[in-house]
């Protein structure tokens, strides 16, 4: 806008550098603390994105649609149809490429393709299931209740969202691990359920709407359905969800505040397991622990380093604009600095609490991310969570249709 005000053009070639500005946010909302004058840039930059859309100014890579297709899609069977060929079979064509091609990624004009640019850093390999392989798969007008072995201290909803129900689920079975052993009941909603957060920032509008409602809709029913009891709490794993869930008023429908599920468990839980040895901690941009990650590790017990800069992954950005993923991920290589960390070969321990940042994160040499729940329930059950399955921590598990 100063640009077009000082050369008073009319014209609207200026809005092809409006698409630069707005794909360089990552839409965290953190400079609004900072602004003097209160100004938003993550919804400006929303709004950019949806002028510039609207325009045909807006570029959407393939890999982009195809991505929030699929997060777009809740039936069952196309999910288990699609899956292994677009994340795991896409996984391995990437790091394939990524290996084939590092000693060239960086030669000019070879660095200027998006093509290569994909292929800078490897992705982390997904789980190979997701969490309605080891739950109950229900109907899209079902709710599965999940109860402890012993009397129920409190009742939650929980939303695991795509990257930890889909990509990893090892987070929302972490999370169910962790609240069940500590004998909260819970409710799961429907397969599939996104937020709708991706679509929100890809200046997807109607798409975005239209999965809110639905949720709007699957949540309202869920909560009548249920009236007999009282929610303590809407928890999630991922900081996007929290956000998108609060956008929609899901404390208003539950009566309960929406919450991180680590931070809800540590609550009413001190374990005496803490890890002897130090980690890192890196703080979501999108943070569903408010800033409190680090202070709310140490009273735990644990000695933690939080390490600055975004993971670099943000969504889909490493998707839509992989120049500037990339950048990001060398700064925050840099900011590890993992030669004065590392012992030997093993990598050194990086705690956060969001999916996305678990992918970014895992684009790293040296380190290996942990999402908290993952490590919470590692201090309840050992090494060997992992190969318990969900109903070893629940005395039942209940669908019940909407």
């Amino acid at each position: 806008m100063y640009i077009t005000q000082r050369t008073r053009s009319t014209g609207f070639e200026i809005l092809r550098n409006l698409e630069e500005i707005a794909d360089h946010c990552t839409i965290c909302h953190r400079c609004l603390a900072k602004c003097p004058v209160k100004i938003d840039s993550g919804d400006i930059s929303i709004e950019s994105r949806e002028i510039l859309k609207i325009m045909h100014f807006k570029h959407t890579p393939v890999s982009t649609r195809i991505t929030l297709g699929y997060l777009a899609d809740k039936r069952p069977l196309a999910n288990r149809l699609t899956r292994p060929f677009l994340l795991n079979a896409g996984t391995l064509f990437q790091r394939t490429g990524a290996t084939l091609i590092s000693p060239v990624t960086g030669i000019p004009p070879l660095s200027k393709i998006r093509s290569v640019q994909v292929l800078n850093s490897r992705m982390p390999w997904p789980d190979l299931t997701t969490l309605r392989s080891h739950v109950p798969m229900t109907q899209k007008n079902q709710a599965l209740i999940l109860e402890p072995f012993q009397n129920a201290v409190s009742t939650v909803f929980y939303f695991p969202g795509c990257g930890s129900e889909r990509l990893y689920s090892r987070i929302s079975r972490a999370a169910l691990t962790i609240l069940l052993s500590n004998n909260h009941r819970v409710i799961l909603p429907p397969p599939f359920l996104c937020c709708g957060y991706p679509f929100l920032v890809n200046a997807r509008t109607r798409k975005y709407e239209e999965l809110v409602l639905k949720n709007i809709i699957v949540l309202t029913q869920i909560r009548e359905m249920f009236n007999d009891l009282i929610f303590d709490a809407v928890v999630v794993s991922c900081g996007t969800c929290m956000e998108s869930l609060e956008r929609l008023d899901a404390a208003r429908i539950f009566d309960a505040p929406v919450t991180d599920v680590s931070e809800y468990v540590l609550k009413g839980w001190h374990f005496s397991d803490v890890p002897e040895s130090a980690c890192l901690y890196h703080a979501p941009c999108h943070d569903s622990l408010k800033d409190r990650g680090t202070a709310l590790l140490k009273s735990e017990g644990f000695d933690v380093t939080p390490v600055p800069h975004c993971c670099s992954q943000a969504g889909t950005l490493a998707l839509s604009r992989p120049d500037i993923s990339h950048n990001m991920l060398v700064r925050k290589q840099e900011a590890l600095f993992l030669p004065k960390r590392s012992s030997g070969n093993t990598p050194v321990k990086l705690l956060t609490n969001c999916p996305s940042c678990v992918q970014g994160l895992g684009r790293l040499t040296g380190v290996k991310p942990v999402h908290l729940a993952e490590e919470l329930a590692m201090a309840l059950g050992g090494p060997q969570w992992k190969a318990r399955p969900v109903r070893e921590w629940t005395a039942s598990m209940e669908m019940v249709t909407f």
